[in-house]
């Protein structure tokens, strides 16, 4: 669904919402009283988009969405454009804040072993397979990207280490 909770054409990617029997019965909530789910449609806090077939893509999560000139971007297809590439292992990208665009995006890189490639030949390869405003600005090469406790990717690591690191000051 769009932000106002309209439902989006196929190719369109929004939040992906649930509704119907298979959804529980209500939320318990920590002081005990309970909150009735049936009959509601719940926000997963995932992103997708159905295409012309009907199925549904998971794009992203909603928190780790990029506002770059009014414009959200997933972080998810960036990365998975990095992964694209032949010298990339793993890549992840985030929102940096940016005065002109409110944020911009940059992408950490870990490259494949033996590779030689150069943040700035990365990036240049990786704005040839998306639109200009979801090209990284920055690529920053890694020996691995930071992992969170179940083994995924965590952004708010590597946001720690844009302004840590990385920020111009």
């Amino acid at each position: 669904v769009g932000p106002e909770g309209e439902a989006l054409p196929h190719g369109e990617t929004g939040e992906i919402e649930i509704g119907g029997a298979q959804t529980g019965w209500g939320y318990l909530h920590a002081d005990g009283t309970t909150e009735k789910l049936r009959g509601k449609r719940l926000k997963t806090g995932d992103l997708g988009r159905f295409d012309e077939d009907g199925f549904l893509t998971i794009t992203g999560r909603t928190r780790d969405v990029i506002i770059r000139g009014g414009v959200n971007v997933s972080p998810l297809e960036i990365d998975n454009a990095l992964v694209s590439l032949p010298e990339v292992m793993e890549a992840a990208a985030i929102g940096v804040p940016d005065a002109v665009y409110g944020e911009e995006i940059v992408a950490f890189v870990a490259p494949r072993r033996g590779e030689q490639s150069t943040a700035k030949e990365i990036a240049v390869r990786c704005a040839e397979l998306l639109p200009g405003f979801k090209a990284p600005k920055r690529v920053i090469m890694v020996d691995e990207l930071p992992k969170n406790d179940r083994g995924k990717t965590d952004r708010s690591v590597l946001k720690e280490m844009w302004a840590r690191d990385y920020a111009e000051r």
